[in-house]
């Protein structure tokens, strides 16, 4: 087989190869195969199949899954799937469904062919597969003003907590972490996204998740992610910040 084969259709064999062994009367079995292959285009924490390890493997090849391959859907994948969802500017869910499926797939096809430099995905300066997890274990958490802990969080509190976590002690108010941030004309996946909101200067601020995406703590929602294009914010934003 073509060492290029895509991680979709070894998928589908794998689903396949399965649902053959399975006993069932043989009117049934065409009918199982498709069903199995199409359930294998969503994989999620609790399951155990050839299909996650090969969605371990891709999910190697390009660095985002260290651990041994074992064909469990357990947290160490689920965080591996949420990072490369992340960076692929897709939805961040944690689950493997098609569109994360064809992604994986894309880049891995991509990483075999020498003409196609592999992109550095995880080449943010403090995401070492702990900081964002910090960030995203905290979503929904509700939005209390003046909030610093899990119980509640205001968008500052929640920055500083975050952080915090990482070793790193950042001021209280945006407006300090605004004037204590370095400028950076693009934001990176960890750095800090600056808002105009409620008064003028900067009022509120997120940590970016890549693909135009951002976490934050919001008045309405709590800790949600939202998207920059989005136009309430785009009208509002000021510019990115990194912090150092």
């Amino acid at each position: 087989m073509n060492s290029k084969t895509s991680l979709a259709h070894k998928l589908f064999l794998s689903s396949a190869v399965a649902a053959v062994v399975v006993s069932m009367p043989n009117f049934d079995v065409e009918a199982s195969i498709e069903k199995t292959a199409t359930e294998s285009k969503t994989l999620r924490y609790g399951n155990a199949s050839p299909s996650v390890r090969m969605l371990q493997e891709g999910l190697k090849q390009i660095g985002y899954y260290p651990y041994r391959v074992d064909g469990i859907y357990g947290s160490h994948t689920q965080t591996a799937v949420q990072k490369f969802q992340l960076h692929t500017g897709m939805k961040v869910d944690g689950i493997a469904g098609a569109k994360t499926l064809a992604a994986l797939t894309k880049i891995t096809e991509n990483s075999l062919d020498e003409s196609v430099p592999v992109q550095a995905l995880r080449d943010s300066y403090l995401l070492d597969g702990t900081f964002i997890q910090h960030a995203l274990n905290l979503i929904g958490t509700p939005y209390i003003w003046g909030g610093t802990t899990t119980n509640g969080f205001d968008c500052s509190g929640f920055l500083k907590y975050v952080f915090a976590k990482k070793g790193i002690d950042i001021p209280r108010t945006i407006s300090e972490i605004w004037d204590y941030g370095i400028d950076v004309k693009k934001p990176s996946v960890g750095d800090l996204v600056f808002f105009e909101t409620y008064k003028p200067g900067p009022s509120h601020a997120g940590i970016y998740l890549g693909g135009g995406q951002f976490i934050h703590s919001g008045s309405s929602k709590g800790v949600t992610i939202s998207k920059l294009n989005q136009s309430y914010w785009s009208k509002r934003y000021l510019g990115s910040k990194r912090i150092r």
